[in-house]
Protein backbone atom coordinates (compact mmCIF):
# COMPACT_ATOMS: atom_id res chain seq x y z
CA UNK A 1 0.00 0.00 0.00
CA UNK A 2 2.88 2.38 0.77
CA UNK A 3 4.34 1.77 -2.67
CA UNK A 4 1.07 2.73 -4.37
CA UNK A 5 0.94 5.89 -2.24
CA UNK A 6 4.31 6.97 -3.69
CA UNK A 7 3.79 5.60 -7.18
CA UNK A 8 0.59 7.50 -7.97
CA UNK A 9 2.05 11.03 -7.45
CA UNK A 10 5.10 10.09 -9.50
CA UNK A 11 2.92 8.83 -12.36
CA UNK A 12 0.75 11.95 -12.23
CA UNK A 13 3.86 14.13 -12.31
CA UNK A 14 5.34 12.27 -15.27
CA UNK A 15 2.04 12.40 -17.16
CA UNK A 16 1.86 16.17 -16.73
CA UNK A 17 5.41 16.75 -18.01
CA UNK A 18 4.76 16.56 -21.72
CA UNK A 19 6.09 19.27 -24.00
CA UNK A 20 3.54 21.78 -25.22
CA UNK A 21 4.22 22.91 -28.77
CA UNK A 22 0.98 24.82 -29.15
CA UNK A 23 1.44 28.56 -29.55
CA UNK A 24 -0.54 30.96 -27.40
CA UNK A 25 -1.50 33.15 -30.36
CA UNK A 26 -2.06 32.10 -33.93
CA UNK A 27 0.60 33.28 -36.40
CA UNK A 28 -1.97 35.21 -38.44
CA UNK A 29 -2.82 37.41 -35.42
CA UNK A 30 0.74 38.25 -34.40
CA UNK A 31 1.28 40.95 -37.04
CA UNK A 32 -2.00 42.66 -36.26
CA UNK A 33 -1.27 42.56 -32.52
CA UNK A 34 2.17 44.07 -33.06
CA UNK A 35 0.74 46.89 -35.18
CA UNK A 36 -1.95 47.74 -32.63
CA UNK A 37 0.31 47.92 -29.59
CA UNK A 38 1.67 51.33 -28.64
CA UNK A 39 3.95 52.44 -25.85
CA UNK A 40 2.30 53.76 -22.71
CA UNK A 41 3.29 57.11 -21.24
CA UNK A 42 5.29 55.28 -18.57
CA UNK A 43 7.25 53.35 -21.20
CA UNK A 44 7.92 56.54 -23.15
CA UNK A 45 9.10 58.26 -19.99
CA UNK A 46 11.49 55.41 -19.18
CA UNK A 47 12.96 55.52 -22.71
CA UNK A 48 13.37 59.31 -22.46
CA UNK A 49 15.03 58.99 -19.06
CA UNK A 50 17.39 56.28 -20.33
CA UNK A 51 18.53 58.48 -23.22
CA UNK A 52 18.96 61.46 -20.91
CA UNK A 53 21.05 59.64 -18.30
CA UNK A 54 23.08 57.81 -20.95
CA UNK A 55 23.98 61.15 -22.54
CA UNK A 56 24.93 62.54 -19.11
CA UNK A 57 27.14 59.50 -18.51
CA UNK A 58 28.83 59.93 -21.88
CA UNK A 59 29.75 63.49 -20.92
CA UNK A 60 30.85 62.71 -17.34
CA UNK A 61 31.33 58.95 -16.79
CA UNK A 62 32.63 59.31 -13.21
CA UNK A 63 29.58 61.09 -11.81
CA UNK A 64 28.03 59.02 -9.04
CA UNK A 65 24.67 60.80 -9.34
CA UNK A 66 24.42 60.06 -13.06
CA UNK A 67 25.35 56.42 -12.53
CA UNK A 68 22.80 56.04 -9.75
CA UNK A 69 19.96 57.59 -11.75
CA UNK A 70 20.85 55.59 -14.87
CA UNK A 71 20.83 52.38 -12.81
CA UNK A 72 17.49 53.32 -11.28
CA UNK A 73 15.99 53.85 -14.74
CA UNK A 74 17.37 50.50 -15.90
CA UNK A 75 15.74 48.85 -12.90
CA UNK A 76 12.43 50.48 -13.79
CA UNK A 77 12.76 49.15 -17.32
CA UNK A 78 13.53 45.70 -15.97
CA UNK A 79 10.42 45.78 -13.77
CA UNK A 80 8.35 46.79 -16.79
CA UNK A 81 9.69 44.31 -19.36
CA UNK A 82 11.43 41.67 -17.29
CA UNK A 83 14.64 41.67 -19.32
Amino acid sequence: MKMIKYLIPILVFLASCKPKDKALVSQKYIDSLMNISTLSNYEKQIETDLKFWKNRLDINPDSYTNLQNYASTLISKFHLYGN
